[in-house]
């Protein structure tokens, strides 16, 4: 596939899987770094998901051709690291979501290093901060019932989509696949729905909901974050530490559970034409010169 860069998907990857994915690895390990900091200081309870985890497990620090990190955290300790972080973070990273850079398409945190640059096709023609990040996502308690919990997570995918039409997102059609043509027409359909209603009323909506059984009693502790399930609190809870490249860093309890519930046969690596750096177009690790 050939995108707006004339360079095909694979040859994208091939560059990333040089020396610009080890220095972007050890740029993401300093924000990493610098997030533990500032929890183990504040006792903020975090903990690495997805990919994060499994590379710790599997290789003991990063996938080696994986490009980003991802950081978890129940409501409770997201909303208090994001009111102490901004004041607490080193002066080279920035805090990103909606309230702090208000082009930012997310619907949760990224910490950012300055002076760097890591670009997604899909958000390239998005005037936020690019820079080579951290992500921060809130885990949310969901239901115990079975119809609720279901009503819950249609809720929040359904505030999440339309939160999503709202950015100026940019897909790659130059494939000319039909899947890829029919995403696309989706989006702009939802694009045109969604065209009369303020940007931050759609991500308020999805925000309340997200956060609806939070102060509930709930038996189960099962979680989302986005509008995925991630797991139980016997999953989770209580984090352990576990070796990432050369510090040790907060895991669920269970890796074994909360790994086989998200990619089932996780030792087994994927074969090498599966092994794929997400799709960026623009990287610079080079952290002298401004962004």
């Amino acid at each position: 596939m050939v995108n707006a860069t004339g360079l095909t998907t694979t040859e994208i990857q091939g560059l990333l899987t040089n020396s610009k994915l080890k220095k972007l690895q050890e740029i993401e390990l300093f924000i990493l770094k610098d997030i533990i900091k500032i929890c183990e200081k504040f006792n903020i309870e975090y903990f690495m998901t997805c990919g994060s985890v499994l590379g710790a497990v599997r290789h003991g620090g990063f996938i080696p051709w994986d490009d980003d990190t991802d950081i978890g955290m129940t409501r409770d300790n997201y909303d208090k690291f994001l009111s102490i972080a901004i004041s607490e973070l080193d002066e080279n990273l920035f805090l990103q979501n909606i309230y702090t850079d208000s082009d930012s398409p997310y619907c949760y945190t990224k910490i950012r290093r300055n002076n760097t640059k890591l670009i997604v096709y899909k958000v390239r023609n998005i005037n936020c901060h690019q820079g080579i990040f951290v992500d921060i996502v809130p885990f949310d308690k969901t239901p115990d019932d079975f119809i609720l919990r279901k009503i819950h997570i249609a809720k929040t995918r359904l505030y999440g989509i339309l939160h999503y039409a709202k950015q100026n997102l940019d897909y790659d059609r130059r494939s000319g696949t039909l899947e890829v043509n029919c995403r696309y027409i989706l989006h702009r359909f939802r694009q045109y729905i969604v065209k009369p209603i303020p940007k931050r009323l759609l991500f308020n909506l999805l925000d309340k909901e997200r956060r609806r059984y939070n102060n509930k009693s709930i038996k189960s502790e099962s979680y989302i974050s986005f509008d995925h399930p991630r797991g139980n609190k016997d999953h989770i809870f209580p984090v352990k530490k576990i070796k990432f490249e050369d510090i040790y860093a907060n895991v669920p309890n269970n890796c074994d559970a909360y790994l086989t519930i998200l990619y089932g046969d996780y030792m087994t690596p994927p074969p090498p034409n599966k092994r794929q750096a997400h799709n960026m177009i623009i990287v610079d690790v080079d952290v002298t010169r401004a962004s």
